[in-house]
C-alpha cells in the first residue's frame, strides 16, 4: 500500500507499507486489529496515547494504537518509522510515489531522540580508537524542544567525534539530494583550539561522501561520492553568531530547477554559493560524524537540531519554524574557559 506520512515537525515521508500490516487498537469497547486495506487515514493524538482511524467505508475507530513502529519501504530501502514522531498517515491510491522522499530525519532534541531517528537508522555514539569520544549536552526549550552540542574538555590537537551515522550508501543519492539542519554558531572556529565543526562530517572526519562543516575561514559543503571532490563555501565572516540558521546543501547532476547550477549551498533558504560542475562520483558511502569537532576547546561552540537527508534536490525550504530555543538564553555546558563572547584564548586547553 502506498502511504504518505506527516511527521510531527511538518515533514512529509512517502513510501509503501506491507499489505499484511495490521493496526492493533484498544479501547474500553474494543480490542482488535484493523487491516491496512480497510484504512483511509490515521491521525495520532498530540500525546500519542490515542489514535483515530478513518476507514474506507466511512466508519471511524478510536482508541489506543499499541503499534510501536510502522514498517515502510522508501526510495532508499526499508525503515521502521517510530510512531512517536508521526502526526498522521494517509493511505494513497496512486500509480507511483512522488519523487521527493525524506530518507533520514533526527530531531537531535535529546539523547533519547538522537539515538532513535524518526526516519532511517539510529545515530550511534562514537566508539572508535582513532579519536576522542565526545560527551553531549542538550539545550531545553518550550514543549521539550532541544538541540545537541558537545560538553567537556579534551586533549589538545586531537579529533573529537560525537554521533555517528552509518549506511550512507542507503541514504545519499549521488545523482541528486539534499542535507539540511538547523545550526546555531555561538562563536567561530579558531585554529588550534576548535578548528573544525563537523555538522555532517567533513575535514578529518569519517570519510562521508557528502559533508557540511565549518573551518576558521568558511562554512563548506563538499561532495565527492567516490570521484572528483567538488565544494562550495560561504565566508565565515558572513555566518551570523548566536542565531538559528537553516543550512541546506542541495545537488542535482542534471541541474537544480532546470538551471545550470548542479550544487547549491543555502542559508535560511537563500542561495549563498553554487557550482555548475557535475563530475563528482556515482558511489555513495562512508559514515558521518554528526556534531563533532576538532581540538580541545569545542564545548558549547555550536548547536544542531533537525538533521534531514532527502533523496531529491530541494530548492524551497521551510525557514519559519526554527528550534523553540532563544540562543540568547542558552547556558554553556561544562567546559574550559567559556563565556558568551567566546573562548579565553590565553587559557591552556591541554590536559
Amino acid at each position: 500500500r502506498n502511504v504518505s506520512v506527516e511527521l510531527t515537525d511538518g515533514s512529509q515521508l512517502v513510501g509503501t507499507v506491507p499489505e499484511e500490516t495490521v493496526f492493533p487498537m484498544e479501547s474500553d469497547e474494543l480490542k482488535s486489529g484493523v487491516a491496512i486495506k480497510w484504512v483511509d487515514s490515521i491521525t495520532l493524538s498530540a500525546d500519542h496515547a490515542t489514535a483515530s482511524l478513518a476507514l474506507l467505508n466511512g466508519d471511524q475507530v478510536n482508541g489506543r494504537l499499541s503499534m510501536k513502529a510502522l514498517p515502510m519501504t522508501t526510495a532508499f530501502g526499508k525503515v521502521a518509522l517510530d510512531l512517536q514522531f508521526v502526526k498522521s498517515v494517509n493511505v494513497r491510491e496512486m500509480d507511483s510515489l512522488p519523487p521527493q522522499a525524506l530518507v533520514f530525519s533526527n530531531s537531535l532534541a535529546s539523547e533519547n531522540d538522537a539515538l532513535r531517528s524518526a526516519v532511517g537508522p539510529p545515530l550511534k555514539p562514537f566508539a572508535g580508537a582513532d579519536a576522542q569520544a565526545a560527551s553531549r549536552d542538550y539545550t531545553t526549550g518550550r514543549h521539550g524542544a532541544g538541540a545537541v552540542t558537545i560538553k567537556g574538555d579534551y586533549q589538545a590537537a586531537s579529533q573529537v567525534r560525537n554521533l555517528v551515522l552509518d549506511g550512507l550508501d542507503k541514504l545519499v543519492n549521488p545523482e541528486r539530494g539534499c542535507i539540511e539542519f538547523w545550526y546555531c554558531q555561538m562563536s567561530a572556529p579558531v585554529a588550534g583550539q576548535a578548528g573544525v565543526y563537523r555538522m555532517f562530517d567533513g575535514k578529518d572526519g569519517l570519510g562521508s561522501c557528502a559533508s557540511v562543516f565549518a573551518t576558521p575561514d568558511n562554512l563548506e559543503f563538499a561532495l565527492d561520492c567516490g570521484g572528483t571532490r567538488r565544494a562550495l563555501d560561504c565566508a565565515m565572516q558572513d555566518v551570523p553568531l548566536k542565531q538559528w540558521m537553516l543550512v541546506s546543501a542541495s545537488w542535482d547532476r542534471k541541474g537544480l530547477d532546470h538551471s545550470p547550477d548542479t550544487l547549491r549551498l543555502y542559508i535560511n533558504g537563500k542561495k549563498v554559493a553554487s557550482s555548475t560542475a557535475a563530475d563528482w562520483g556515482n558511489t555513495a558511502g562512508g559514515s558521518a560524524d554528526v556534531c563533532g569537532s576538532a581540538n580541545a576547546a569545542c564545548a558549547g561552540k555550536f548547536y544542531m537540531n533537525g538533521l534531514k537527508i532527502w533523496s531529491s534536490a530541494k530548492t524551497v525550504f521551510d525557514t519559519e519554524r526554527p528550534p523553540r530555543i532563544d540562543p540568547k538564553n542558552i547556558k554553556p555546558p561544562e567546559g574550559p574557559a567559556w563565556d558568551i563572547n567566546g573562548w579565553d584564548d590565553g587559557v591552556n586547553m591541554s590536559q
